[in-house]
């Protein structure tokens, strides 16, 4: 690490500077300092009447105490600043003081850079991750994202796509999606991965699953391809759906209609089915109690 500043001796080129700069004693004294560092403090302390000499009560508690401590180990070092708030700050001040131990002067030579901005776009681009996190881990959905790389890893997993496969939000990232799902399904869905990336469009297809309790469901999967500006993918989502009581209904529904044809053609009554007066089905018995085959019945009104 190199602090970009002057040696103590050229005052005009440490003036010349933008950003603050100041030679501090071990103890927290600023020795000297070049205008902009000045400036800044005689602005946010009150009665302060030179530039030297001053202890840091312009940081907060906090910040002046992880100064001391760093300023006593006569090391160079980086450390993250927070000056005391000043009136309605719209951003919160941020600096990081990178500082360089002049042996020979018995001193820090110290740069201060304003990382204010870059701080609170930081802090707005966590809230943002947070409120995405949020909303993936309660929609009712599997989603996650892989790379387009040759082994597809997990780069983003909801807590749901998570705990079907046995992993959880940190573990299953970085896994690769033989990893997350096993060799076998891997194997048997990777037509459908090689489609979606392929041919640059999304796919959907069904399959069970059986998750880490040994309970199967059905799934619908939609695989969408991530395209970059050239058009080529770079990554794909994986969203899931569970079907499974669609699927189930559906099977229940053709059982039953099923055991209805059996009893039908087992009974020795006759018996038609109609909708609106239209005949839809009939028993043999009653096809040979009118007269008529099925195919002659059916689309016949009964009055």
């Amino acid at each position: 690490m190199q602090a970009q500043l002057p040696l103590a001796n050229d005052f005009n080129l440490w003036d010349a500077m933008p950003t603050m700069a100041a030679m501090l004693s071990a103890d927290g004294r600023v020795l000297r300092s070049n205008r902009a560092f000045a400036q800044y403090l005689a602005a946010r302390v009150p009665g302060l009447k030179t530039r030297i000499h001053h202890e840091c009560h312009w940081l907060t508690a906090e910040s002046c105490e992880a100064l001391l401590d760093a300023l006593e180990r006569q090391q160079n070092f980086l450390l993250p600043l927070n000056p005391l708030a000043v009136g309605n700050q719209p951003i919160p001040e941020s600096f990081e003081c990178e500082a360089q131990w002049l042996p020979e002067h018995v001193c820090y030579s110290c740069v201060l850079h304003d990382v204010s901005q870059a701080r609170h776009t930081a802090t707005q681009l966590q809230a943002q991750a947070e409120l995405f996190r949020l909303l993936a881990d309660n929609v009712p959905a599997l989603i996650a994202y892989y790379s387009a790389e040759k082994n597809y890893t997990c780069q983003f997993a909801n807590s749901q796509y998570a705990r079907t496969f046995g992993w959880d939000e940190r573990s299953i990232i970085g896994r690769t999606f033989s990893e997350v799902i096993g060799e076998e399904a891997a194997a048997q869905i990777q037509p459908q991965v090689n489609c979606a990336l392929q041919e640059r469009k999304g796919v959907s297809y069904e399959r069970q699953l059986t998750g880490p309790d040994g309970a199967s469901r059905y799934v619908e999967v939609n695989l969408l391809p991530h395209l970059d500006s050239q058009n080529e993918p770079i990554g794909g989502f994986v969203l899931i759906s569970d079907i499974t009581r669609h699927r189930v209904a559906e099977q229940a529904l053709r059982e039953s209609e099923e055991r209805l044809a059996k009893f039908m053609q087992a009974s020795a009554e006759g018996i038609v089915f109609h909708h609106n007066g239209i005949v839809t089905d009939a028993n043999p018995p009653m096809c040979e109690l009118l007269g008529y085959d099925l195919s002659e019945l059916l689309g016949r009104k009964t009055i």
